[in-house]
């Protein structure tokens, strides 16, 4: 075998990959050794342990109002479905009525262990899914590990207990399925993106893909679905005052301002001068030109990159954890090939970057001394790092698109 050879396949987009992400991981821990807590500090979001776990068991407590639970003056910003599956826990977990401090179900018996089975049966369920990845079996334990120990899993969905984590793994499955030659597993592709739609609501844009493909029935069949899961469950939660006490919660979370926020594009845009109704405008037009992207763009890849990116940066009030969508990225570029198209750039330019968002910033926490010296909480250093990362594939994405068109556009014009 030639040297040229050896190296080459050495240096594949996937090994990049693994070797940025586990050097990360691993540098963390290291770190953490000699510098103990403050390394711990440093990496969680808001740099303290207030919020620990607190999208899971703040969203538990409000459960046990479910027949009112969106005519209360509560943080209950999820659909319907989702507070059944929180009710479902409450229901396990305690008797009777809890205080008004949601912290102090952390005293009560046993919720630690049915918190670790929430997270454990997401996590096991994600390991399922990345051994459908045709990659060697060591690759993929690898892969699986820089995952979960990455900053938008590990300290973001895990630390948080946010339902983003089962969503991920209900949307990586239902692509899995998509496609299959078994009838069942792509009926199930279906119930799967509805249920993931009745927990957070944006993934109902997966539904554009089976019309791009012309796969009318299926799509007909998901519209149904996706209606079951999003209107059944209001009988449980205030009929139809409850709906439309919902609608009148959404239009009020999407219509705050918010400032020195860069995870989604409302707040990055409130770092410019323009007014909020520009900003409002702006991000219509943003939301609509990923919409578009999905469905006229040719390139796989490309066509998940621009639906991580809606589900990563449209939500409002997002946080880091919103970035495990970007593992619909990883699973596209890793899924049926190591890496081999090694002509394309792109590959390589996508790998380093993801590999370095599925990271621990370490190096970065060293050189800086895992100073906690920031104003606002959700503009620390590591949000910083990691937000100019995903920003920054969505714009690369964008601009080979456009590149491509251009240069398509000349050719066929130089040809006539």
């Amino acid at each position: 075998m030639r040297i040229e050879e050896k190296y080459s396949k050495c240096f594949t987009p996937l090994n990049i990959y693994l070797f940025i992400s586990l050097s990360g991981i691993i540098l963390f821990f290291i770190a953490a050794f000699f510098e103990q807590t403050k390394v711990f500090d440093w990496i969680m979001m808001e740099n303290n342990s207030d919020w620990v776990t607190s999208d899971y068991f703040r969203h538990v407590h409000h459960s046990q109002y479910l027949s009112n639970i969106y005519h209360m003056e509560l943080d209950a910003y999820f659909p319907p479905m989702a507070y059944i599956f929180y009710c479902f826990i409450y229901r396990i977990s305690f008797n009777g009525y809890l205080s008004d401090d949601y912290r102090d179900m952390l005293t009560e018996p046993y919720q630690i262990i049915i918190f670790i089975m929430y997270t454990l049966i997401a996590v096991v369920w994600l390991g399922y899914i990345f051994d459908e990845l045709n990659i060697s079996i060591t690759k993929r334990r690898l892969l699986f590990f820089s995952v979960v120990f990455s900053v938008p899993v590990f300290a973001g969905a895990l630390e948080r207990g946010n339902m983003a984590l089962y969503v991920i793994v209900i949307i990586l499955n239902a692509l899995i399925w998509k496609d299959s030659d078994q009838c069942w597993k792509r009926e199930a592709s279906l119930i799967l993106i509805a249920i993931a739609a009745g927990l957070k609501v944006y993934p109902a844009v997966l539904g554009l893909l089976y019309i791009k493909e012309k796969r009318r029935k299926e799509a007909i069949r998901l519209i149904i679905y996706g209606i079951l899961c999003f209107f059944m469950p209001f009988i449980f939660l205030g009929g139809l005052g409850g709906l439309l006490a919902y609608i009148k919660k959404l239009i009020e979370l999407m219509s705050r301002e918010y400032f020195g926020r860069i995870q989604f594009f409302k707040g990055l845009m409130s770092f410019t001068l323009l007014s909020n109704e520009a900003i409002s405008i702006l991000n219509f037009l943003f939301i609509m030109g990923l919409l578009v992207a999905i469905i006229f763009t040719k390139n796989k890849l490309y066509e998940m990159i621009y639906f991580a990116s809606f589900m990563a940066f449209v939500p409002g009030n997002a946080y880091r954890y919103t970035l495990i969508y970007f593992l619909i990225i990883v699973f596209t570029m890793f899924r049926d090939f190591d890496g081999e198209n090694r002509t394309d750039i792109s590959i390589y330019v996508f790998s380093i970057v993801l590999g370095s968002l599925f990271s621990i910033p370490t190096l970065m926490g060293v050189i800086t001394g895992f100073k906690l010296n920031f104003g606002i909480y959700t503009y620390t250093y590591v949000e910083r790092y990691i937000y100019t990362l995903a920003w920054g594939i969505l714009v690369y994405a964008i601009i080979i698109e456009v590149y491509n068109l251009f240069k398509n556009c000349l050719i066929v014009k130089w040809k006539s």
